[in-house]
């Protein structure tokens, strides 16, 4: 399967999903265990044809005259769809103008003060902003079909070599107009505009439309519903419901729990006046082109006029911190975990106020398939993707570890100890994820119970954490093809060449290499037993017999000695795994007599690190370390090219 799923991505060929049952094929043998029932067969296409039929739906159907199912395939759907007015955004082409901050600064000249309306301000600047669009800039992928038309016809009549100028230039900033138009919809944040890759993100931005678009859903009875109108009403209920207050729930349960910590000093610090350097900090802070709101303005649109927009929104922030009262949609909620568990904690009663005029103040939209649906407020929970909500969710993780501290202490869990007489561990918490530590007896720790009582839906080990295969062989193996293929990259369904051995490219930087990591490194397992002796069957399972006699004369002192543990490889004599996997790399280099040399043993070289220090576009960097390595595809790449001198003003080739 991995040859599969690499020859797969060496052909750019990608799965566009499926409807009906999840297995295509079933040998219909019915004797329990005996019955076999797997997806085998499945539509796979390029992105070309996925960008041509970027409709097409496959369908999984029944047959009973075999125990394959036929997959329909239905290029172009009927859907039927509700019409709806557009949700206006702001569009990052329009900056292209110069007219563009004359037409902000003359739509933003409302009353200012206490009567200043923000969001009508805002709505006066969209309008304003929108019609000027339309005008200036028209539909741009018309434009350019008809500035490339009219090309054609001036080369095809002879005209003059400025007016074929002129048109070329034209075409060029349309293009890029186009590009920074699908860059905004596909909402690629890692990739920059400017080196037309209009193509990657159009790509992008369809295929992103399809994979989030819902065709249908299955109600509380187990109905799919299809047509538009049962699609919202349904998704306008469901997260109603999430989001509606339990009166049966018993918040003192867990604030109760709860004992000051916060100082007052802390309180003075967290409840002073902010400034306006804080409050512009904050604002740049902001993904530019993250999703925006129902206005349809990103952050970008503030940081791009903020000398404009400035005086007025830094005065509402700073009248919100004054009132503590938001400008409109203040809604009285039954949030109260909050207030109650910060108060305990001994924040400020102003703070808690804050925090609660944010929470309380928010109103939902659902927005299915594109179209924005009726909005409503919460009355409980917290939203995703707001900047509070992870600090906020610390008081619900603070409550947990409170609830599962009362627990050990009433010895109703035992703690894992790591060793003798060290802290008992009961659970930890990294982000979103949670290990609860029990004694395996029935007691404690009954399987049926936990995943009731957690309500966790299915258990086993995950085939992927973060995005990432977890396996631990084929974690390692899969991850260093997915690096490799990705770096050198696939053309017209074939492999390029891989002009540098993989070894050099494990390289540091300093060192001619670019970096990248050896996944067979960093393996780390406990091979000392619990009487605190080497466990030789474990020894047996990874090293030969000669490797585990020289281990085991390694003599384990017992946990009554205190000792003093120094990383050697570190300055500061700390372990952490960056000087782990250095030394892990630079080991496997000296056992194969990579990069060494009598004045530097490590291999390292002043010329690399002058490479990469330059401030130019990484690009370049890239470029000038390929042709450096002889990594180009060139006639004469078999010759060596060496680094001398220096390079844009330091090093050059």
């Amino acid at each position: 399967m991995r040859a599969f799923r690499e020859v797969l991505s060496i052909c750019d060929l990608h799965n566009i999903g499926f409807e009906g049952l999840p297995y295509t094929y079933n040998n219909n043998n019915n004797s329990g265990r005996k019955n076999v029932r797997v997806r085998l067969d499945r539509l796979v296409v390029d992105s070309n044809w996925r960008d041509l039929f970027n409709q097409a739906r496959v369908t999984h159907l029944v047959s009973p005259c075999s125990d394959h199912s036929p997959l329909l395939v239905d290029l172009l759907p009927t859907v039927q769809q509700v019409t709806r007015k557009g949700n206006r955004q702001y569009e990052l082409l329009w900056e292209r103008s110069s007219e563009h901050t004359k037409i902000i600064a003359n739509a933003w000249d409302g009353q200012s003060g206490d009567d200043m309306d923000i969001m009508a301000q805002l709505n006066k600047v969209m309008e304003a902003l929108y019609g000027w669009g339309k005008e200036k800039f028209g539909n741009v992928i018309r434009e350019l079909e008809k500035a490339r038309g009219k090309l054609k016809e001036l080369l095809g009549n002879g005209a003059d070599a400025r007016e074929i100028r002129k048109i070329n230039d034209s075409i060029n900033e349309l293009l890029y107009q186009e590009e920074l138009l699908w860059m905004q919809r596909s909402r690629i944040n890692w990739l920059k505009a400017g080196d037309r890759n209009t193509c990657f993100f159009h790509s992008k931005a369809v295929w992103r439309a399809k994979k989030n678009k819902i065709t249908k859903l299955k109600d509380s009875n187990g109905n799919w519903k299809m047509e538009p109108p049962e699609l919202e009403k349904l998704a306008t209920d469901y997260f109603k419901d999430i989001f509606t207050h339990d009166p049966g729930l018993n918040h003192r349960l867990v604030s109760d729990l709860f004992s000051p910590k916060i100082t007052e000093h802390m309180n003075t610090e967290l409840c002073k006046d902010f400034s306006v350097q804080e409050i512009s900090n904050a604002l740049f802070q902001i993904g530019p082109i993250k999703a925006p709101g129902p206005d349809g303005f990103p952050a970008r649109f503030y940081q791009r006029n903020w000398d404009t927009l400035k005086d007025d929104i830094v005065a509402e922030v700073q009248r919100f911190f004054a009132t503590g009262r938001m400008l409109a949609g203040m809604n009285d909620t039954s949030i109260v975990l909050i207030p109650k568990s910060a108060q305990k904690l001994g924040f400020a009663t102003q703070w808690i106020s804050w925090i609660m005029a944010c929470v309380t103040s928010v109103r939902y939209s659902i927005k299915l398939n594109g179209n924005l649906l009726e909005s409503f407020s919460p009355t409980r929970g917290l939203r995703q993707g707001d900047p509070l909500s992870p600090l906020l969710f610390l008081f619900v993780a603070d409550g947990l570890s409170a609830l599962l501290q009362k627990e050990a202490q009433l010895n109703r869990i035992s703690p894992i100890h790591i060793c003798r007489r060290s802290p008992g561990v009961s659970h930890l918490l990294f982000a979103d994820d949670t290990l609860l530590f029990f004694k395996a007896d029935s007691n404690e720790a009954s399987k049926n119970e936990i995943k009731i009582i957690l309500q966790v839906q299915a258990d086993g080990f995950e085939a992927k954490y973060l995005g990432l295969p977890t396996l631990e062989g084929r974690m390692r193996k899969d991850l260093t093809v997915l690096i490799r293929n990705f770096w050198w990259g696939a053309e017209n369904g074939r492999r390029k060449t891989h002009w540098v051995a993989w070894d050099s490219m494990l390289r540091p930087k300093t060192r001619g290499g670019l970096g990248f990591r050896d996944m067979q490194i960093n393996k780390v397992s406990d091979f000392i037993g619990p009487d605190e002796n080497w466990n030789v069957q474990l020894l047996d399972t990874y090293f030969l017999p000669i490797d585990i006699e020289e281990i085991r004369k390694i003599k384990l002192y017992p946990d009554e000695v205190e000792d003093f543990v120094a990383w050697a490889p570190d300055k500061k004599g700390v372990f952490n795994v960056r000087s782990a996997y250095f030394l892990g790399l630079f080991e496997k280099e000296q056992e194969l007599g990579l990069g060494e040399s009598s004045a530097r043993p490590d291999g390292s070289s002043p010329k690399w690190a002058l490479l990469w220090k330059d401030i130019v576009p990484k690009k370049v960097n890239v470029f000038a370390w390929k042709l450096s390595r002889n990594a180009l595809a060139t006639k004469g790449s078999g010759r060596r090219c060496e680094l001398t001198g220096t390079f844009p003003g330091k090093m050059k080739l």
